[in-house]
Protein backbone atom coordinates (compact mmCIF):
# COMPACT_ATOMS: atom_id res chain seq x y z
CA UNK A 1 0.00 0.00 0.00
CA UNK A 2 1.47 3.38 -1.16
CA UNK A 3 1.90 5.83 1.84
CA UNK A 4 -0.30 8.78 2.26
CA UNK A 5 2.32 11.92 1.34
CA UNK A 6 -0.90 14.53 3.00
CA UNK A 7 -0.33 12.60 6.03
CA UNK A 8 -0.58 15.35 8.32
CA UNK A 9 2.15 16.53 10.93
CA UNK A 10 2.42 18.91 13.17
CA UNK A 11 3.81 22.23 11.34
CA UNK A 12 0.76 23.81 9.69
CA UNK A 13 2.94 25.18 7.09
CA UNK A 14 4.41 22.02 5.63
CA UNK A 15 0.73 20.11 5.56
CA UNK A 16 -0.76 23.39 3.58
CA UNK A 17 2.30 22.93 1.53
CA UNK A 18 1.72 19.39 0.19
CA UNK A 19 -1.97 19.71 -0.06
CA UNK A 20 -1.20 22.62 -2.45
CA UNK A 21 1.27 21.24 -4.53
CA UNK A 22 -0.75 18.41 -4.66
CA UNK A 23 -4.22 19.82 -5.24
CA UNK A 24 -3.07 22.68 -7.59
CA UNK A 25 -3.13 21.23 -10.54
CA UNK A 26 -5.76 19.66 -13.22
CA UNK A 27 -7.46 16.34 -11.76
CA UNK A 28 -5.92 16.19 -8.44
CA UNK A 29 -6.87 13.11 -6.45
CA UNK A 30 -10.25 12.93 -4.70
CA UNK A 31 -8.50 11.74 -1.70
CA UNK A 32 -6.18 14.90 -1.85
CA UNK A 33 -8.88 17.43 -2.57
CA UNK A 34 -10.78 15.82 0.81
CA UNK A 35 -8.00 16.48 2.21
CA UNK A 36 -8.12 19.89 1.66
CA UNK A 37 -11.52 20.48 2.01
CA UNK A 38 -10.43 19.28 5.91
CA UNK A 39 -8.11 21.57 6.04
CA UNK A 40 -10.26 24.33 4.90
CA UNK A 41 -12.86 23.37 7.35
CA UNK A 42 -10.28 23.53 10.14
CA UNK A 43 -8.65 26.95 8.65
CA UNK A 44 -10.81 29.04 6.98
CA UNK A 45 -8.28 31.94 5.97
CA UNK A 46 -7.15 29.13 3.60
CA UNK A 47 -10.67 30.26 1.63
CA UNK A 48 -10.47 33.80 2.17
CA UNK A 49 -6.76 33.34 0.57
CA UNK A 50 -7.29 31.51 -1.86
CA UNK A 51 -10.98 31.79 -3.09
CA UNK A 52 -11.47 35.19 -2.63
CA UNK A 53 -11.56 35.88 -6.71
CA UNK A 54 -11.30 39.22 -6.34
CA UNK A 55 -8.26 39.31 -4.44
CA UNK A 56 -6.71 36.97 -6.74
CA UNK A 57 -7.69 39.13 -9.93
CA UNK A 58 -6.14 42.46 -7.97
CA UNK A 59 -2.69 40.61 -7.30
CA UNK A 60 -2.96 39.42 -11.22
CA UNK A 61 -3.42 42.65 -12.49
CA UNK A 62 -0.97 44.73 -10.18
CA UNK A 63 1.74 41.78 -10.90
CA UNK A 64 1.43 42.21 -14.80
CA UNK A 65 1.18 45.76 -14.73
CA UNK A 66 3.88 46.81 -13.08
CA UNK A 67 6.35 43.35 -13.26
CA UNK A 68 8.99 45.83 -14.15
CA UNK A 69 9.22 48.01 -10.96
CA UNK A 70 8.81 46.85 -7.04
CA UNK A 71 8.90 50.27 -5.93
CA UNK A 72 6.08 51.12 -8.77
CA UNK A 73 3.94 47.62 -7.49
CA UNK A 74 4.57 48.33 -4.07
CA UNK A 75 3.16 52.18 -3.62
CA UNK A 76 0.18 50.99 -6.33
CA UNK A 77 -0.52 48.32 -3.45
CA UNK A 78 -0.76 50.67 -0.99
CA UNK A 79 -2.98 53.23 -2.74
CA UNK A 80 -5.02 50.28 -3.35
CA UNK A 81 -5.77 49.73 0.81
CA UNK A 82 -5.76 53.61 0.91
CA UNK A 83 -8.38 53.94 -1.33
CA UNK A 84 -10.54 50.97 0.22
CA UNK A 85 -10.21 52.73 3.24
CA UNK A 86 -11.31 55.77 1.97
CA UNK A 87 -13.88 53.95 0.74
CA UNK A 88 -15.25 52.79 4.31
CA UNK A 89 -14.40 49.53 3.76
CA UNK A 90 -14.20 48.51 7.79
CA UNK A 91 -17.77 49.62 8.21
CA UNK A 92 -19.17 48.44 4.59
CA UNK A 93 -21.58 45.53 4.81
CA UNK A 94 -20.68 42.55 2.36
CA UNK A 95 -22.38 43.91 -0.78
CA UNK A 96 -20.46 47.06 -0.65
CA UNK A 97 -17.50 45.45 0.03
CA UNK A 98 -18.10 43.35 -3.04
CA UNK A 99 -18.54 47.06 -5.00
CA UNK A 100 -15.46 48.55 -2.99
CA UNK A 101 -13.22 46.00 -5.06
CA UNK A 102 -14.63 46.71 -8.07
CA UNK A 103 -14.15 50.35 -7.61
CA UNK A 104 -10.64 49.17 -6.79
CA UNK A 105 -10.03 47.07 -9.61
CA UNK A 106 -12.10 49.33 -12.01
CA UNK A 107 -9.55 52.29 -10.80
CA UNK A 108 -6.63 50.38 -11.18
CA UNK A 109 -7.91 50.13 -15.03
CA UNK A 110 -8.36 52.98 -15.62
CA UNK A 111 -5.64 54.74 -14.79
CA UNK A 112 -3.42 52.07 -16.55
CA UNK A 113 -5.50 52.27 -19.96
CA UNK A 114 -5.25 56.14 -19.32
CA UNK A 115 -0.65 56.10 -18.91
CA UNK A 116 -1.15 53.79 -22.22
CA UNK A 117 -3.41 56.21 -24.03
CA UNK A 118 -0.97 58.78 -23.36
CA UNK A 119 1.77 56.37 -24.81
CA UNK A 120 0.22 55.57 -27.80
CA UNK A 121 -1.47 58.93 -28.14
CA UNK A 122 1.62 61.53 -28.00
CA UNK A 123 2.99 61.65 -30.80
CA UNK A 124 2.89 60.90 -34.23
CA UNK A 125 -0.14 58.19 -34.48
CA UNK A 126 -2.56 56.82 -37.00
CA UNK A 127 -5.88 57.84 -36.60
CA UNK A 128 -6.99 54.07 -36.10
CA UNK A 129 -4.78 53.89 -32.89
CA UNK A 130 -6.16 57.33 -31.78
CA UNK A 131 -9.74 56.09 -31.97
CA UNK A 132 -8.91 52.81 -30.81
CA UNK A 133 -7.32 54.06 -27.11
CA UNK A 134 -10.02 56.79 -27.41
CA UNK A 135 -12.47 53.90 -27.00
CA UNK A 136 -10.59 51.92 -24.38
CA UNK A 137 -10.21 54.90 -22.35
CA UNK A 138 -13.71 55.91 -22.48
CA UNK A 139 -14.91 52.27 -21.64
CA UNK A 140 -12.45 52.52 -18.78
CA UNK A 141 -14.19 55.50 -17.46
CA UNK A 142 -17.77 54.19 -17.86
CA UNK A 143 -17.30 51.44 -15.66
CA UNK A 144 -15.53 52.92 -12.56
CA UNK A 145 -17.99 55.53 -12.88
CA UNK A 146 -20.56 52.34 -13.08
CA UNK A 147 -18.79 51.11 -9.96
CA UNK A 148 -18.81 54.14 -8.00
CA UNK A 149 -22.35 54.51 -9.09
CA UNK A 150 -23.57 50.98 -7.94
CA UNK A 151 -21.84 51.51 -4.39
CA UNK A 152 -23.87 55.15 -4.08
CA UNK A 153 -26.92 53.68 -5.02
CA UNK A 154 -26.56 50.60 -2.66
CA UNK A 155 -25.48 52.67 0.17
CA UNK A 156 -28.31 54.89 -0.10
CA UNK A 157 -30.83 51.95 0.11
CA UNK A 158 -29.11 50.79 3.04
CA UNK A 159 -29.75 54.08 4.86
CA UNK A 160 -32.97 54.33 3.99
CA UNK A 161 -33.51 50.54 4.58
CA UNK A 162 -32.32 51.42 8.03
CA UNK A 163 -34.29 55.09 8.47
CA UNK A 164 -37.55 52.57 7.49
CA UNK A 165 -36.44 49.81 10.55
CA UNK A 166 -36.07 52.28 12.60
CA UNK A 167 -39.61 54.18 12.05
CA UNK A 168 -41.22 50.57 12.18
CA UNK A 169 -39.54 49.92 15.37
CA UNK A 170 -40.81 53.26 17.00
CA UNK A 171 -44.29 52.28 15.62
CA UNK A 172 -43.86 48.99 16.58
CA UNK A 173 -43.40 50.33 20.70
CA UNK A 174 -46.00 52.83 20.44
CA UNK A 175 -48.46 49.78 19.23
CA UNK A 176 -46.51 47.69 22.44
CA UNK A 177 -47.40 50.62 24.44
CA UNK A 178 -51.27 51.04 23.30
CA UNK A 179 -51.82 47.67 24.02
CA UNK A 180 -50.31 47.58 26.94
CA UNK A 181 -52.29 50.85 28.32
CA UNK A 182 -55.69 49.38 26.80
CA UNK A 183 -54.92 45.89 28.88
CA UNK A 184 -54.27 47.82 32.16
CA UNK A 185 -57.14 49.72 31.19
CA UNK A 186 -59.39 46.58 30.97
CA UNK A 187 -57.87 44.86 33.80
CA UNK A 188 -58.42 47.57 36.70
CA UNK A 189 -61.68 48.83 35.39
CA UNK A 190 -62.70 44.87 36.19
CA UNK A 191 -61.34 45.14 39.67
Amino acid sequence: MAENKLARTNDPKRDFEAIFAATNKKNPKPEDIKALREMMNEDASICRSYGDWAKQTELVILNEYFESSGLILETVKKKLAELRNDLGWEDANVLEKLLIRQICLTWLRLYYVERQHHQATTGSHSLTSGIYWDKRLSEAQKRHLKAIESLAKVRKMTAQTAKFETAASKAKSSQTLNSLKILKEMTSSGR
